[in-house]
């Protein structure tokens, strides 16, 4: 028992200081040099079959320091395709998946100052979801991901159908990512440049 206490705070440690390293690389980009990655990142995220034959998407707003995929979520919203966001729920503290039909009137401050979707969105509870966009800080070949430490995306996909797709700059690929056992595994990482299926368990 106390080794595997041992190694749960090692892993936590090993955790926040990849966490601050990545703060840190974030930091250095300017905000030009941001939007060019971005813009990248959605040309490559456009042009792959996930994408193309997914009719419904799970996807996140970004924050300043993540890449930016909006424009690419207004133009799948008005091809048709079905969208849902991050909503938290004040009763149990977690995030649920609620569909959006209109960027600009279905959006409003949350708990984290975040966009996210207005009380009358409905929720995608019977509704299967082909493709999960998510953000994080930092992943690795194996399709483990490195979140921001409130494990809120552990807690919601479970529930949630489908691939689901790391979204990262090409920094925040890493050598290995260290995980918990309840820590959630992506199928594929996208960058700027490129699309990686995750290693499967050996």
């Amino acid at each position: 028992m106390i080794q595997n206490h041992q190694g749960q705070a090692s892993d936590a440690t090993c955790k926040e200081e990849l966490r601050e390293a990545q703060r840190l690389r974030n930091q250095s980009f300017s905000s030009e040099e941001r939007a060019a990655r971005s813009r990248s990142l959605r040309d490559t995220l456009s042009s792959h079959s996930a994408w193309q034959a997914a009719h419904c998407i799970f996807a996140f707003v970004p924050r300043s320091d993540e890449p930016d995929i909006l424009t690419l979520l207004r133009s799948a919203l008005t091809e048709g395709k079905t969208i849902a966001l991050p909503q938290f729920q004040k009763n149990s503290g977690i995030y649920r998946a609620a569909i959006i039909r209109d960027f600009n009137n279905d959006l409003s401050p949350g708990h984290y100052g975040i966009p996210e979707p207005v009380a009358h969105c409905t929720g995608l509870e019977n509704q299967s979801v082909d493709l999960t966009l998510v953000p994080g800080m930092a992943f690795d070949s194996e399709g483990w991901r490195l979140g921001r430490g409130k494990g809120f995306y552990d807690r919601l996909l479970p529930s949630i159908s489908g691939l689901r797709c790391g979204v990262a700059f090409d920094h925040q690929w890493v050598e290995s990512v260290p995980h918990e056992p309840l820590d959630q595994k992506m199928d594929w990482i996208i960058t700027p440049h490129r699309w990686v299926k995750a290693r499967k368990d050996v």
